[in-house]
This record gives structure tokens, sequence and C-alpha cells, in this order.
């Protein structure tokens, strides 16, 4: 029996009125039934229509194979439209206008907003150049031709887990040839573990990775614990520092067996070495001294052995110890082999908090500093503690009294014309340019003020340089704390000073035309007022008298700027701090309320 063949016909095309035919024949043995057994005859036409239809099946999928092709060059058309449609529109936008210059001061203050372009913990990383880089194109574009913003590289290894190696590369390669800023950590937010966790094998790799690129490191800094050191120490770790120029370590040194892999290198390859801060200073076959010209230390603990490391210092231009003490009482009265800084010009160091004027005595008596132009002193004495200075505080500024430029005071318990030696300083400081005095917690004494003030007025009968106290003296500055209110009287000596000091009262006394005489620039004050202590609100700050506001204008025109802030501190119970000063983070500061600046 014939059946009637029926073709199906798919449009593909309106246009062409392209088709795709399928025939299709009765439903001869497509009866699924178990009882169905089809004859001799039914075989024969199954099996002739079945490599029909598999021919058919074979079309099909060739057909859709073909259609979508067709759609993927289609897409593919479509996604490069759509790039080209958003640059051109992107072209006629106002932003457009911005120059490059202008884009690539925005990006570096974006970038600068962190401390690192790439930034590294446990928990995140910090990487604006590459968010930069993904807002659009031109963005991209203008962030990779900017290598400089690439440079500095901070890696937590504290329980690392990311695989940051490719990370590290791609900021490496951005960088171009810059060099290159790099800081490793291990900074356990869970400080009390008594054992933190071990270097994971992705921050041994990182650590790798960042080593690799040692040779354009010039700064590194490194915050790593003794186990740590220990830990990471592999001899395939090969490295050499022929660029660095700066080294900085803020935690506790480790023994040398520890860290030979990383210090030896530090100190046989480093040759342009020349600022090192570290919390406490190492041994001299750990740094070389010799080529240094700044030195930074956080803690510093015995004379002795401060100034056998500091007789290799020949180089050295800068000094500074936040915190020295003597290892004994019996340190504070030995007598060292004199220590000669020839070319230190700037010299800050704050002492320990028990005697601190006795410590100062090994310092001031041993370092011998011709060239010295700035020194700043820091003191956080106990209130009970003897506040006398030492002689050997003169000797010193004696002896850099040819350059000496800038003298500071910071921290001091008492600042009083009794155990402050005001003459001996001046007299040991002719060429003194700038002077600072800074006190906390009723510092200053009744006299200070007056004494310091009086000291610097002009004579009216001055007529030679040789009559006047630091005749170079342009800048002045006092910053006093938690009460300590500001008197008229106070006021009135302070205009005084800085009238005697003015370039026309100067002209007026024959002595202005000196080329050893400079006339005043600026005096800043800064001081509390506290409001309804003992029942009573203190004046307000003097300097708004209508008799004193015009000679401080006068001072104005005549070119000195003497600057007054002054705030208004609610009283507090008299609670001394263990160190003998307030910081703004003590329990016992006050915070002040309202501020009042006058110019």
């Amino acid at each position: 029996m014939n059946h009637p063949q029926v073709f199906s016909r798919v449009i593909l095309c309106d246009q062409c009125n392209h088709e795709f035919v399928v025939d299709r024949v009765d439903d001869i043995g497509m009866n699924s039934s178990f009882s169905y057994t089809p004859s001799e005859s039914a075989t024969a036409v199954i099996r002739a229509r079945v490599q029909v239809e598999e021919r058919m099946l074979n079309r099909c999928i060739q057909e859709i194979k073909r259609l979508y092709q067709a759609i993927d060059l289609l897409e593919k058309e479509r996604a490069e439209l759509e790039i080209r449609l958003s640059r051109r529109r992107s072209s006629l936008s106002a932003i457009r206008k911005l120059p490059v210059e202008l884009w690539t001061n925005i990006f570096t203050e974006v970038c600068q907003s962190e401390e690192n372009a790439l930034s590294v913990t446990h928990r995140k990383i910090i990487m604006p150049p590459v968010v930069l880089s993904q807002v659009c194109s031109r963005w991209r574009e203008i962030i990779g031709n900017l290598p400089q913003l690439w440079t500095s590289i901070s890696v937590d290894l504290f329980d690392l887990r990311w695989d940051v190696r490719d990370l590290i590369t791609l900021f490496v390669e951005k960088s171009q040839m810059h060099p290159l800023k790099i800081q490793i950590h291990y900074c356990d937010p869970f400080a009390s573990h008594v054992y933190p966790p071990e270097v994971t094998e992705t921050g041994r790799m990182a650590l790798h990775t960042l080593m690799a690129h040692a040779e354009r490191c010039i700064e590194f800094q490194c915050e790593l614990a003794g186990e740590q050191f220990s830990a990471l120490s592999s001899s395939s770790l090969v490295f050499s520092f022929p660029q660095l120029r700066t080294f900085e370590c803020h935690s506790d040194m480790p023994s040398s067996w520890e860290s030979d892999w990383f210090f030896e290198a530090l100190s046989e390859t480093a040759p342009n070495l020349e600022v090192i801060k570290v919390w406490t200073a190492p041994d001299l076959d750990v740094i070389p001294y010799s080529q240094l010209t700044m030195l930074s230390i956080d803690r510093q603990p015995g004379a002795e052995r401060l100034f056998e490391l500091l007789r290799s210092c020949k180089s050295l231009q800068s000094l500074t110890i936040e915190e020295f003490e003597t290892d004994s009482l019996e340190e504070e009265i030995m007598i060292f082999a004199p220590v000669v800084l020839p070319i230190l010009q700037r010299l800050s160091v704050g002492l320990g908090p028990y005697f601190p004027h006795l410590t100062l005595g090994p310092l001031a008596s041993t370092l011998s500093l011709p060239s010295l132009e700035s020194l700043e002193i820091k003191s956080r004495p106990h209130p009970d503690d003897n506040d006398e200075w030492p002689p050997s505080l003169l000797t010193m500024l004696q002896s850099a009294s040819s350059t000496l430029k800038e003298l500071s005071f910071r921290n001091h318990i008492t600042l009083s014309g009794d155990s402050f030696p005001l003459n001996g300083i001046f007299e040991s400081c002719p060429n003194l340019v700038r002077l600072s005095f800074w006190a906390v917690n009723e510092d200053v004494g009744s006299t200070f003020i007056p004494d310091l003030f009086t000291i610097l007025t002009i004579p009216s009968n001055a007529y030679s340089p040789a009559a006047i106290v630091a005749p170079r003296l342009t800048h002045l500055e006092i910053e006093f704390r938690e009460g300590r209110a500001l008197l008229e009287h106070e006021a009135g000596i302070i205009l005084s000073m800085a009238e005697s000091r003015t370039n026309t009262h100067l002209l007026s006394l024959a002595v202005g035309s000196e080329s050893n005489i400079a006339a005043l620039q600026n005096v800043k004050i800064i001081y509390d007022r506290v409001y309804g202590f003992g029942g009573a609100q203190y004046d307000r700050n003097p300097f708004e008298r209508a008799h004193l506001k015009g000679r401080l204008d006068t001072l104005k025109n005549e070119g000195v700027h003497l600057s007054v802030l002054c705030s208004l501190t609610h009283p507090k119970s008299p609670i001394p701090s263990p160190t003998g000063y307030e910081s703004p983070q003590s329990p016992y500061y006050s915070t002040p309320t309202s501020s009042d600046y006058f110019d």
C-alpha cells in the first residue's frame, strides 16, 4: 500500500524566500505498542524510511549549525557596533574636554588617598589603580600611562590565603622601570594569640615574588618578627638591593641567626642605603652605619651602646630618637669619650619618663655637633621628678652656637623662668631663627611668659647688635594646654616684644641695616581658656580688647604676623597622668568645645 508523502516547509528568510524542506510520510512503523509486530513488507518500508529520516536529521543539524554560525557573526558585529557607538557617543561627552594632565592630577590624588597602590591582607585587597582602570577604556588608557601610580606594594603575610603572585607581577610590570616601594608585614589582628598562625604557603610565594624585584626597590619596609624571618628563610631566595635608599623596621629586630638571609643582603648589597628607621638600633654588623645620612630610632636603651653606634655615623645629617633611656644610674653620671658627628644638622631626642633631665646629661656632655642647625628635646617627666636641666645642655648648645638656628622644647612638666635656663640658652644660641615651646597640664609657670618675652624685648637704648638677645629670631611659637589662660598683662608684654622687633623699630635704633639682625615675622600662641573654673569664667582672649587689638593691627601692617588660637575647655579634676602629661587619647584630656581664631 502506497502512503502519501507530506512536505514540511520552514521559511528561513522572508526576503529571498529561502526555505528548508522536510518530507514526512505517514506513521508506518511508529506504533509503540508491545503487541505490534511489523510484517516483512512493513519492515522493509520502515528501514527505508529510517534511512531517509536519518539523512533529513543530518540536514537539519547542518542547517542549524549554519544558522548558529550566522548568529555568531551577527552577534560579533553587534558587539563591535555597540563599542564603536559607545566610543562615538563618548567622544561627544563634555568630560572629554578635560585634558589628560587634569585626569593625571585627579587619579594621582585618588591613588594617594591610600597608603599604597596595592595593599594585600588576609581579609581584603585594595588596589586603586585597578579600580580606576575598570571604569572605562579612556581611564584605563590614562592609568596605564602613569607608571608612577603602580609603584608601591604592601603585603601582609598573616594568614594569607590569596595567591597574589600574578597581581604583584601586574603592578611591577605596570610600574615599568620606576623605583618600587615594598612593604612586608605580619600583622596579627588578634595579638593575644600565644602561637600565631604559621606563614602560609601562599604567603611564602608572595614574598618570593616580591623579593624577585628587590633590585628595583628604593624603599623597603619590613615588619616581621623572629619566627617569621626564620620561617621564610630559603636557599632559593636570592636577592639584592642595588637601588635601596630607605629601610624601615618598627618591630623588634630578630636575632641574627633568624634573619641572616635578609640582613646579609641588606648590609652587603645596598651601596646606596642612606635612611634607616628602626624600633631599636641593630648591631654594627647588621647595618652599614658609615653610609647613613638619616637615622631614626623609636626606642634606644643604653647610652654606651648608642655612642658606640654613633661613632660609625660620620655621614649622618639627621638623628631622631623618640625615646632614650640610660641602662642604669651609673650611666647618668658616667663620663664617655666624645662622639663627634661632624655634619649632623638635625637632632630630635625624646627622653624617657623617669628623671628625663638626668637622662639628657650623658647625651649633652658626650655629643659634639659642630654643624647642628635644628635641635628638638622632648620629655615626659613625672610631676615629682627633679626638673633641673643638666649644665651640659648649655655646653652642647655652645658647641653648635655658630650654626644652630632652630630650637624646640616639648612636653615638659614645667616651663618656668626659675627652672628653665632662658638667659643661658639665648647666650649659647646667638644665631637662633626659630624657637618653640610646648607644654600641657598647666605646665607653664606664672612667670614664664613674662620672663621669656621680656628677655626677647629689644630695649630702646640698644645701639649695637651685641645688646640684642637672639638678634636673628624671626619665628616664635608657644603652645600650652589644659587650662592655662593667657592674661591681659601677658598679652601686653607679648605685643611689646613684637613691636620692639619690627623692621621700623630696628631702623630707628640704627641696627636694622646690620646683616646679622632680622625683624620678627611670626609669633604663634596656642592655649586653652577654662570656662566656669571655681565658679567664675576666665577672661576671653585678651587680644580681643580694643586697645590691644589696635596694636595687633599695627603689627600686621609692619609685617609681623601674630596669630592666637584659644579654645574653650571645661575644667576637669586634676588627676595626674602616669606619664606626667596628657595626650588627646588620654582619659584626662578635655576636648575643646569651641575655638576662636584671632589674627
